[in-house]
């Protein structure tokens, strides 16, 4: 399974010219069998963090380190949802300013049902 982001680390590591755009203009498409509500794309998540840990640039690491955070917190990772999450913040301190960051913590992180 590809994932976008995974395309855009591929892509930034053999050097091609990039440029994130944060903004709040996209619509996703939601519906009952979308692959982000599937285990495999927790697995498949995990597998991209693996792979490319060591790799990413240091100036992206806070936004990887959050988004496989928060999406192991989404899976029921608790422990390394927020481990993964503290090491972003303690990173880059400004990714709580931005609210769907801190809604996703608050929204994810405390499903204490979940293991």
């Amino acid at each position: 399974m590809r994932e976008d982001w995974e395309i855009f680390l591929r892509s930034y590591l053999e050097g091609l010219s990039l440029k994130i755009l944060d903004e709040d203009k996209v619509f996703i498409r939601e519906h009952p069998k979308r692959t982000s509500k599937s285990k495999k794309f927790w697995t498949a998540t995990y597998k991209v963090y693996e792979d490319y840990k060591h790799k990413v640039p240091e100036e992206y690491l806070p936004y990887f380190l959050f988004h496989v955070g928060e999406t192991a917190m989404r899976f029921g990772e608790l422990r390394l949802g927020w481990e993964l999450c503290t090491r972003a913040i303690f990173k880059k301190p400004a990714l709580l300013a931005n609210p769907r960051r801190l809604w996703s913590l608050l929204k994810r992180g405390f499903r204490f049902w979940r293991r």
